[in-house]
């Protein structure tokens, strides 16, 4: 895995917490995370330590082991609907009166569905997440506590939706 493979598991520009933002090195391994889902993978140098981020090396220890390793179901592609602040034109008014771009949509008209839950044995988990690991395995623990997820040399988390 590279980094810029590592850097889809991180937060995005819009989380207020910037040291989710990209991935650091600590205890043997490189991590990232967005605050659901956390992935380490062996050393990819050059990428520093960042002091504010998760110790993975307890978040992991305090995990029961994982007994049996399905592959993460198929998901339906992202379905995308009309934004309900422009109402699929892709323009707001202002209240000078002028039209913009619409913030929410960025100007397209649509955004993506809300997360739909998608039952994994006795679990559920948000369906945009069982996408970005869809080829792994994954291990469900309970329908609240962290599950594991892997692939190769991979190996992860992943947080349940709550029921």
């Amino acid at each position: 895995m590279t980094a810029d493979d590592l850097k889809q598991f991180c937060a995005d520009r819009e989380d207020p917490r910037p040291y989710l933002r990209q991935p650091w090195t600590r205890d043997g391994y490189t991590w990232a995370t967005n605050g659901h889902i956390i992935i380490r993978v062996p050393v990819i140098d050059g990428i520093p330590d960042c002091p504010n981020s998760r110790d993975g090396v307890l978040l992991f220890s305090q995990q029961k082991e994982p007994i049996d390793w399905i592959p993460v179901p198929a998901v339906e592609p992202t379905k995308t609907e009309d934004c309900e602040n422009c109402d699929g034109t892709g323009t707001h008014e202002c209240s000078c009166g002028t039209e913009h771009d619409c913030g929410e949509c960025d100007g397209m008209g649509k955004v993506e569905s809300k997360p739909q839950a998608i039952k994994v044995g006795n679990a559920f988990f948000a369906d945009h997440y069982l996408r970005l690991i869809a080829g792994w395995e994954i291990a469900p623990n309970g329908p609240t506590d962290p599950t594991w997820i892997r692939k190769g040399d991979a190996l992860g988390l992943l947080m349940p939706m709550r029921p």
